[in-house]
């Protein structure tokens, strides 16, 4: 609840458009908290107030989606540490997966987001228009392994 209680506004616009609902705290925390799969929380060491929450969501046999909230503090004081964190976690989910295919969606809008997703691991892979609520544009980035064939 700290975390979404701090989230960029970019952010929000993406829960809206994705759910079609009014940002409501609250309720996006129950969400991360029940939702399936592997998910972690960022504390800043000093306060211990948690910064990012974060994880991977499976919607297949080898399919995943990540979901990360992160607040504002964290982009501000320690950029770089939830960088270098992410680009870990993506590694981690597919290290020695033979065939796994991880998707990361967001608004095409979010420039800052679109420049990051490369940085940690994800490729651009399609433009989803008419993806939001509103008929706002969406993107997909992936980080995709294959079995390597013989």
């Amino acid at each position: 609840l700290v975390v979404c209680n701090d989230l960029r506004q970019d952010e929000i616009e993406q829960i809206e458009a994705f759910s079609g609902r009014a940002f409501d705290a609250q309720d996006v925390a129950v969400q991360v908290i029940t939702a399936p799969g592997l998910c972690w929380t960022c504390y800043d060491k000093n306060t211990k107030e948690p910064l990012v929450v974060a994880g991977f969501t499976p919607i297949g046999a080898t399919i995943w989606r990540s979901f990360m909230l992160a607040s504002n503090k964290a982009w501000d004081e320690y950029g770089l540490e939830v960088t270098l964190h992410c680009r870990r976690a993506v590694k981690n989910l597919v290290k020695g997966k033979q065939n796994i295919r991880l998707e990361t969606m967001c608004l095409a809008s979010r420039d800052k987001a679109r420049e990051w997703y490369p940085k940690i691991g994800l490729a651009y892979e399609s433009t989803l228009p008419a993806y939001g609520a509103n008929g706002e544009t969406a993107v997909l980035y992936v980080k995709t392994q294959r079995a390597k064939e013989n």
